[in-house]
């Protein structure tokens, strides 16, 4: 563990106190640097209850390997994205409470929507909120988490939605995320005499409607071996090209 979670919190004082749960329950956090991001667990449980404008969920995580306890399908949707994104290394619910000092404080804390990790070990917090419910109140506890996060060198983004298509895309793809053994062969044979690009049509043909070419395109894709514009609506003319190993 890299800091310890006992110790005089005046020793480092911030613009706000975090709690974490490593696997012993949910403590405040006065290490001098954050803790390691990877060992955390989420600090509640999401129920539903009557009345709730939102459903939980649990949604399963590749870059995990494990269920993630969400609160909404925007959240889902959030996920569905970083979860195929080849730098994204992990991703934690519900990851932390966060309570403000002095002024800012309240009594419950905010609980971030999701933390994710990179490749390279950058750590961003979300908040998953629709453009239309983000209210003067939000804004101010955008403001406070930035600000705690950047004490710790994270990073804060506010994620608001994405377009329709996108969203369907990704939707479909996630029908894709278990690789099957034909996969590797099939890329092969589409990929041979080094193509970097072909179009979906090329696809089609090539698979001759088998649909073990087309299937492993699709897993491709959601892995990010496959570039292609998600923000689109695929169509024979999409153009997909072949991800070089280590390319970022």
């Amino acid at each position: 563990m890299p800091d310890s979670i006992c110790g005089d919190a005046e020793d480092h004082p911030r613009s706000a106190v975090w709690s974490f749960d490593l696997g012993g329950g949910v403590v405040p956090w006065v290490g001098f640097g954050p803790p390691d991001a990877r060992v955390l667990r989420s600090v509640r449980r999401i129920r539903s209850r009557s009345g709730a404008g939102h459903v939980p969920t649990l949604a399963y995580s590749t870059t995990t390997g494990a269920h993630l306890q969400l609160e909404s399908g925007l959240e889902h949707d959030l996920v569905r994205d970083l979860d195929r994104d080849p730098n994204v290394a992990w991703l934690v619910a519900q990851p932390a409470r966060i309570r403000g000092v002095g002024r800012h404080s309240n009594a419950s804390g905010l609980v971030p929507d999701l933390l994710s990790v990179s490749a390279v070990g950058q750590v961003t917090v979300w908040a998953v909120r629709p453009e239309y419910r983000q209210d003067e109140k939000f804004v101010a506890q955008t403001k406070q988490t930035e600000a705690a996060c950047a004490e710790f060198g994270w990073a804060h983004q506010v994620f608001a939605g994405m377009h329709p298509t996108r969203r369907s895309n990704l939707m479909w793809l996630d029908g894709f995320r278990r690789a099957m053994p034909w996969y590797s062969e099939a890329l092969a044979h589409l990929s041979a005499n080094g193509r970097r690009a072909v179009t979906l049509e090329d696809v089609l043909e090539t698979d001759n409607g088998h649909g073990h070419v087309l299937s492993a395109v699709w897993h491709a894709i959601r892995l990010g071996a496959i570039d292609c514009d998600l923000n689109a609506a695929f169509t024979q003319e999409t153009v997909l090209r072949f991800v070089e190993e280590g390319a970022s």
